[in-house]
């Protein structure tokens, strides 16, 4: 929203004025590609790079986690992983494969499979390539995941998936009645297509019943012990 605000050397006048977060995230000229580099090098105090490629470049490198147009991204931590086992990383890993083979499943209006197939099933039966244009693992403590989803709202979605998983939030109120919000470093995480991703989520429990929720549930248990993050918050 556009404010004005009274400025002494323009006494008569109203400026217009808009409220800015700065991020604190310091990213070095040279780790970008010479194309975005170039477009930074205007001295104005406000540089517009509309080209989507770009954006996303640049999107990648200061956010943990972003929705815009038709992609996503969201990283999550491992703080306590230990590169000397990596049962906890890969647990985590499998866990968002599973939010992310789901939302194919829900697409496809595969619900009945969504209740029947176990996880290993529904990820082998309904691979997640399709939709998603990265899946990064760091097997370097502290461990960290990487998912960059050719949807909006998909990443958005398997972050909360995984937070209700590795929380202590019961099936029904996981399939009815959570509220998304963004966390210091989200992006875009929440609104519309926050919004979208809590129906997303709330479809996907709501066919997958409590027994495939115990299951996921069951899975993050190991997650838990590398202190598994995910870039959103849930209100309870």
């Amino acid at each position: 929203a556009e404010d004005n605000i009274s400025v002494r050397q323009y006494p008569n006048e109203l400026i217009p004025a808009r409220p800015v977060q700065w991020i604190s995230k310091t990213v070095e000229k040279r780790q970008f590609s010479k194309e975005v580099a170039r477009r930074l090098e205007n001295r104005h105090a406000i540089i517009a790079i509309r080209e989507l490629p770009y954006r996303e470049e640049i999107y990648k490198k200061i956010y943990g986690g972003f929705s815009f147009a038709e992609m996503s991204k969201a990283d999550f931590f491992g703080a306590k992983y230990n590169s000397k086992d990596p049962s906890g990383i890969m647990a985590a890993a499998k866990l968002v494969q599973y939010f992310s083979s789901a939302f194919v499943a829900l697409e496809s209006g595969a619900d009945d499979d969504l209740r029947e197939l176990s996880i290993d099933e529904l990820i082998s039966r309904y691979p997640s390539d399709s939709v998603i244009k990265d899946f990064a693992i760091n097997f370097s403590s502290p461990g960290k995941i990487t998912l960059v989803a050719l949807s909006a709202a998909l990443a958005v979605m398997a972050a909360l998936g995984v937070a209700v998983a590795v929380d202590d939030v019961p099936y029904d109120q996981a399939r009815n009645n959570l509220t998304l919000v963004n966390s210091a470093n989200a992006g875009a995480a929440a609104g519309k297509d926050g919004d979208v991703a809590l129906t997303l989520y709330a479809n996907i429990m709501n066919a997958a019943g409590e027994q495939r929720f115990k299951e996921a549930r069951d899975l993050a248990k190991q997650a838990k012990d590398i202190d598994l993050k995910t870039p959103v918050k849930k209100i309870k």
